[in-house]
């Protein structure tokens, strides 16, 4: 069984490496639900070592959880 966090953001490039390095100590996966964001959140999180799940346009704090969690179930992965 393996577990993962998923990280819902929005131009929160300055801080989600520290957030994704610091989740890869308790799980076994890191997804980040980048809402479109409009600044490096998507690359920095990537170099972080997150999965990183990439809305295509804005949808809200709600939808984009809920992509990251769909993102998880189809890798078979306990949400944590």
């Amino acid at each position: 069984m393996k577990t993962v966090v998923v990280i819902p953001c929005l131009n929160e490039s300055a801080k989600i490496a520290d957030m994704v390095i610091k989740m890869n100590q308790y799980v076994d996966k890191v997804i980040v639900s980048d809402d479109n964001s409009t600044d490096d959140t998507f690359e920095c999180a990537l170099k972080a070592g997150a999965c990183v799940v990439r809305n295509t346009n804005h949808r809200g704090f709600g939808s984009n959880t809920m992509n990251g969690i769909r993102e998880a179930l189809k890798m078979d992965l306990i949400l944590f």
